[in-house]
């Protein structure tokens, strides 16, 4: 949604499609602010830039989700797939570094501190959603 209005009303998949697209970047737009909150009072990062990580964390999922094909990427690596989505689309090293979300490639503190809480706010949203998920299930 942008300004209350639907961004995309139309998918290859159909009307399934484009709910698989509204709960991605609701799920998301969740991680973010969760993230964006894990990082008041934090040094190495601001709460903007722990929004944005948490926001596009997940990001290698969206060529999945709008059905595009990019045959020199392998779809099953979701982390390199958004890493090199942030490469080419010129993010900063550290945005970069969490989107690609391998704790061990992550070479400097901001990039660590960024993943940390990005990946701390997707275990909250992760927890969340089984509680919300368990509760219609009875």
């Amino acid at each position: 949604l942008i300004a209350g209005v639907p961004v995309l009303s139309e998918h290859p998949a159909g009307e399934a499609g484009v709910n698989a697209c509204a709960r991605f970047w609701m799920h998301s737009h969740l991680i973010a602010l969760i993230a964006q909150e894990l990082a008041v009072g934090e040094d190495e990062i601001t709460p903007e830039e722990a929004f944005l990580a948490g926001l596009l964390r997940q990001i290698g999922k969206l060529p999945i989700l709008l059905g595009w094909r990019i045959p020199e990427l392998e779809a099953s690596d979701l982390g390199e797939l958004g890493y090199a989505l942030a490469q080419a689309w010129n993010f900063p090293s550290p945005l970069a570094s969490v989107i690609r979300g391998h704790e061990e490639a992550l070479g400097y503190l901001p990039s660590y501190s960024l993943w940390k809480i990005a990946t701390s706010a997707a275990e909250w949203v992760q927890l969340m959603e089984l509680m919300l998920g368990g509760e219609g299930n009875k």
